[in-house]
């Protein structure tokens, strides 16, 4: 995997910002995106930005419970999973993710660890750190 960029963020509204404009940028249709990081570093804030660059609806939540969240309107549609409940590779199958990953325009997953050992696919990589400031982020971006 290659670097492709680096960001540092200093708040919310910085995070926001550059997921919407990586939103057009960087990721081409198709791509799988891997956001990794630990629990409050920004791996959903990232997707609220980067899903409200296409006029989708805005109301973008973590989809620990949920497991998977669709976003889409007649021009895009958005996936995004979160895998940290899960517990086996069986699980992360059950939820239809091949077909998923080859219908969506873009698809986000969070917490990738374990479907990253049965999923046969090129993966965008996105880690988010918090910083040493207060609210800082450090995101970091990779090629397939």
């Amino acid at each position: 995997m290659e670097l492709i960029a680096d960001f540092i963020s200093r708040n919310t509204e910085e995070t926001l910002s550059y997921a919407r404009k990586l939103a057009h940028e960087n990721f081409p249709r198709g791509s799988v995106i891997l956001l990794e990081g630990g629990v409050g570093t920004g791996k959903t804030t990232f997707v609220r930005g980067f899903v409200s660059e296409w006029e989708l609806e805005n109301n973008v939540t973590s989809p620990t419970f949920t497991l998977m969240n669709e976003y889409r309107n007649d021009k895009i549609r958005i996936c995004h999973f979160d895998f940290y409940r899960l517990n086996s590779l069986e699980e992360i199958m059950e939820l239809g993710i091949e077909d998923y990953l080859s219908n969506c325009d873009f698809s986000f997953i969070e917490w990738p660890d374990i479907g990253e050992k049965v999923l046969d696919f090129a993966a965008y990589r996105i880690i988010l750190k918090i910083g040493s400031a207060e609210n800082e982020r450090l995101i970091s971006i990779k090629t397939p």
